[in-house]
């Protein structure tokens, strides 16, 4: 067998296992389960138009949410919302709505100030049970109480959690 003979066929071999590398490759990670919140249980496909009956953020940003029981929580820069009859309220930094009708949570309600410049709720994480939320932000009192940067929320008052 000549030399190029051998090398062709070396050449053919390595590319068969390189092919058969790339496809295992592909089975393992088309296989490997997704890890998802212990509570973002999926119940169907999301509908074909996007859901209307939810609080608007008019003005800035939103910069987290999160899922607390049955609220969203939702965070930002923003000062104004709109909600589902039309009606405009000026609610700075946070506001909850309940997921399942969209209602605004009209207890939830929490004040920021931040000394030197407009206060800004940069991030939201559930509380211990379903009734209470972490805001962390640019902030350095909420409901006229100190607080700097960081404050636990109950959802049913909005008022301080001191817990």
């Amino acid at each position: 067998m000549s030399f190029l003979a051998r090398r062709a066929g070396r050449t053919a071999v390595a590319a068969a296992v390189l092919l058969l590398c790339g496809m295992l490759a592909s089975i393992v990670a088309l296989s490997a389960p997704t890890a998802r919140p212990a509570d973002a249980a999926i119940t169907g496909l999301p509908p074909h138009t996007p859901r209307l009956d939810l609080p608007t953020v008019l003005d800035g940003r939103v910069l987290d949410l999160a899922k607390v029981g049955r609220w969203i929580v939702v965070v930002g820069d923003f000062t104004q919302i709109r909600l589902q009859n039309g009606t405009t309220i000026t609610q700075p930094g946070a506001f909850a709505y309940d997921v399942n009708s969209g209602e605004l949570n009209s207890a939830f309600r929490p004040t920021f100030s931040r000394n030197g410049g407009e206060p800004e709720i940069l991030a939201v994480e559930p509380g211990a049970n379903a009734a209470t939320v972490y805001l962390g932000g640019k902030f350095n009192a909420v409901n006229g109480h100190g607080h700097q940067r960081l404050t636990k929320l109950s959802l049913t008052t909005g008022a301080v959690d001191t817990g």
